[in-house]
C-alpha cells in the first residue's frame, strides 16, 4: 500500500515545504500529496490555502500576488507562534518546478481553481520537466479535471467531486463509469462508511485504485490495507509507516 505524505510530513514540519517533503521521504513515505495555486504573474506555487492567513499570517491571496511576494512569506510563521515542532527556522512556499527538481518521487497534485490559467500553467511546468509519468493531477472541481483531460494530459488523473459520487454509486452502467486512475476519498462521508471491502471492490471493478485521506492512526491504516485499499494519505507519516511495517 502506498503511503503519501499529506502535504509532506506535516505533523513534524511546516506543511507543503521542501523540508516537509524531504522529511516524509526520510520517514518512509512512498509519495507526496500536495496542492498548487497560480500567482498573478503565472508561477505555480505549492500551498494549500488560497491565501497566507493560516501559514504566514498574511491574508492576501496567492492569485493576487507575484511570485516574489509569495517567496517573501515565511510559511512557518503561525506554526512557530504555536510552538510546533520543526517550525523554528523560516520556511518558504516552493514552486512546483522546485519540487520536481528536488524530489524524484510520485506526486499527487491537487490543482486549485483560483485562476483561469491554473491548468495551463501546471501542465507547462510538468511538460517542461517531462514529469507526467510521476505526477497524478486531481482537483475537487470537475471543471478543472475536465480542463486537464481536454488539454491532453498524458499522466494519471484523479476524480473530482461528481466523479467520486458516480464512482461510489452502486449499479452504475459501465458507459457511465468515471474516467480517471485513482479515487481519493475520506474513510467516512457523513454517516456512510466508505472503507468497507465491498466499497473498495466496487471501485476496483471500475478500474480505480483507492486512496484514503487523512489517516494518521496506524491500526486504521492496517485495517484499510487489509480491506484492499491502495493508499493512505497521512500527516503522521512516521506512525503510519512504522505501524504498517510492524504488522
Amino acid at each position: 500500500m502506498i503511503v503519501y505524505g499529506h502535504r509532506g510530513a506535516s505533523k513534524e514540519r511546516p506543511e507543503n515545504t521542501l523540508e516537509a517533503f524531504r522529511h516524509a521521504l526520510e520517514l518512509g513515505a512512498d509519495a507526496i500529496e500536495t496542492d498548487v495555486h497560480v500567482t498573478r504573474d503565472g508561477a505555480v506555487v505549492v500551498h494549500h490555502d488560497p491565501d497566507g492567513t493560516r501559514t504566514a499570517g498574511d491574508p492576501r491571496t496567492i492569485a493576487s500576488m507575484t511570485l516574489a511576494e509569495v517567496r517573501a512569506w515565511d510559511v512557518a510563521t503561525v506554526a512557530r507562534a504555536r510552538g510546533d515542532a520543526g517550525a523554528e527556522a523560516p520556511h518558504r512556499a516552493p514552486t512546483l518546478e522546485e519540487v520536481l527538481l528536488a524530489i524524484d518521487v510520485r506526486l499527487n497534485v491537487d490543482v486549485k481553481a483560483d485562476a483561469p490559467s491554473s491548468v495551463e500553467r501546471v501542465l507547462e511546468v510538468i511538460q517542461r520537466h517531462d514529469a507526467a509519468g510521476r505526477v497524478l493531477l486531481t482537483s475537487f472541481h470537475d471543471r478543472v479535471v475536465r480542463d486537464i483531460w481536454d488539454r491532453g494530459y498524458r499522466g494519471d488523473t484523479g476524480l473530482a467531486r461528481n466523479g467520486v459520487l458516480r464512482a461510489l454509486a452502486p449499479g452504475l452502467p459501465k458507459p457511465f463509469w468515471p474516467r480517471g486512475a485513482r479515487v481519493q476519498i475520506p474513510v467516512k462521508m457523513g454517516p456512510l462508511d466508505l472503507s468497507s471491502p465491498r466499497v473498495i471492490r466496487r471501485l476496483h471493478a471500475r478500474g480505480l485504485a483507492v486512496d484514503y485521506w487523512v489517516v494518521d492512526d496506524a491500526p486504521a491504516a492496517r485495517r484499510l490495507r487489509d480491506a484492499g485499499a491502495d493508499g493512505v494519505m497521512s500527516d503522521d507519516v512516521r506512525a503510519v509507516v512504522q505501524g504498517l511495517s510492524s504488522a
